[in-house]
């Protein structure tokens, strides 16, 4: 995810909720794209989701997509 792409500042938003609540997240990326702000092989990140199993029994995640 870079910056200038839509959905940047909710999913920004999602991963700083979850991360000050202890919240699970989904992380999913494009394996075919290598994200280029790190020297390893990490994929190009395009969406985050909160994880609320607790509050859906279908345990299906909810949050910000690009």
């Amino acid at each position: 995810m870079k910056k200038p792409d839509p959905g940047f500042d909710a999913n920004l938003s999602v991963l700083l909720s979850a991360y000050h609540a202890k919240s699970k997240v989904i992380a999913r990326g494009h394996d075919d794209q290598i994200w280029g702000g790190s020297s390893g092989r990490y994929c190009l990140l395009y969406s985050i989701e909160l994880y609320l199993a607790a509050l859906n029994s279908e345990r299906e995640p909810h949050g910000a997509r690009s």
